[in-house]
């Protein structure tokens, strides 16, 4: 049965999407958001401006877009891997975000979008994508801390964040080559359990 001439429209215009935000995410990580034109980014999916404005209203739209469809796609992976107690899940968390920023195609890491420039409401609008892997990561660090794995005198949140924090410096060094991800990933989830677990008595 052969697909409907619909569906394969939605789908080539979902690819061409893609293209051009990706495009806009790249060049802008490049070059930054001033270098970052319309028509640099068509030039760079060999499509016309007309083609891109058909798709977004301008930059910030498409580097907004790129950060959120790279967000959903991310937490699909992430959610298949979070299974068992809270320590199970933090593993499984930092596993993957490592893996992640170990893939080839993901070293510019959508997740932690950061180029100078971009206005106050669309900083606010990828703020609340990356928001969003936050606040899973507090949530398992607050079962943990309900259920005794971790400690009690810890604030998820701000445990939370300071995860992120130190897992973006893990991005830095697989891209400096530092050492291979499994090694990060081990060193990481010591460096984290050791700061998350209640003392002995």
């Amino acid at each position: 049965m052969s697909t409907p001439w619909s569906a394969v429209r939605a789908e080539h215009k979902q690819q061409v999407r893609r293209r051009i935000a990706e495009a806009a995410r790249d060049l802008a990580l490049e070059g930054g958001l001033a270098a970052t034109t319309m028509g640099a980014v068509a030039k760079r999916v060999n499509v016309s401006r007309a083609t891109v404005y058909n798709y977004f209203t301008d930059v910030e739209q498409a580097l907004l877009w790129a950060v959120g469809e790279e967000v959903d796609r991310f937490t699909a992976t992430l959610d298949a891997e979070l299974a068992g107690d809270p320590l199970d899940q933090l593993r499984g968390y930092v596993r993957t975000q490592v893996a992640y920023f170990a893939s080839p195609d993901r070293r510019s890491a959508a997740l932690y979008f950061k180029v100078a420039g971009l206005s106050p409401l669309v900083r606010d609008r990828m703020r609340e994508h990356t928001a969003r892997l936050e606040s899973l990561l507090t949530r398992i660090v607050a079962d943990g801390r309900a259920s005794g794995d971790f400690r009690s005198d810890l604030e998820p949140g701000r445990c939370a964040e300071l995860i992120i924090y130190l897992l973006t410096g893990i991005r830095e060094q697989l891209l400096r080559g530092e050492a291979p991800a499994g090694t990060l990933v081990d060193e990481t989830l010591a460096f984290i359990e050791h700061g998350l677990r209640p003392p002995r008595s």
